[in-house]
């Protein structure tokens, strides 16, 4: 599955390092799902399970790849813990790995964090500057959650990513 021709696109690279021939063999789940991965320069998601309260909308300057994880793993797969989408910005190489959730946030952020560090088992140049996390959930007022949601910010930045940010009931971004 080498893309090695000048059409190839950014997410035809980005496959290729990330499931490279000897990880197929261990991990039949990638076989076949190439497509998961889609490249534009614009993304509009509005998940119905969350009727519309968790809409966003991405938009890139240059080319761009969004991951499906929910597409790349299907349910039952034994990587339940993920995160819903990972975009990737093609030009600059960062990574803006999403989760859309309800008001469940420390939950939230664990599957970012599997999310990640799956991602640092197949890619050799994740870095943490290039590493941006957003999590959209519907409302949420209480001092748990607003102290959760302070620890996860530093959590992340001191282990992750260079960003950690709560988008409630939806955003819109350029990356």
């Amino acid at each position: 599955m080498a893309t090695n021709n000048k059409n190839a696109t950014c997410c035809d690279e980005l496959y290729d390092r990330l499931v490279n021939q000897e990880q197929i063999i261990k991990d039949e789940l990638f076989t076949d799902r190439k497509g998961c991965f889609t490249t534009a320069k614009e993304f509009h998601e509005t998940p119905q399970a969350n009727k519309g309260k968790c809409d966003f909308k991405i938009s890139a300057k240059d080319e761009s790849c969004r991951i499906d994880l929910e597409c790349v793993f299907p349910k039952g797969g034994g990587h339940a813990i993920k995160t819903d989408y990972v975009y990737y910005q093609c030009n600059t190489k960062n990574y803006y790995f999403v989760e859309l959730k309800g008001k469940d946030l420390p939950k939230a952020y664990e599957q970012i964090v599997a999310s990640i560090s799956y991602f640092k088992k197949r890619q050799e140049a994740l870095q943490k500057n290039k590493v941006t996390a957003i999590i959209v959930h519907t409302k949420t007022n209480n001092k748990t959650t607003n102290l959760g949601k302070h620890n996860n910010e530093k959590d992340f930045k001191a282990n992750y990513g260079k960003e950690l940010l709560y988008k409630e009931n939806g955003f819109e971004v350029t990356i």
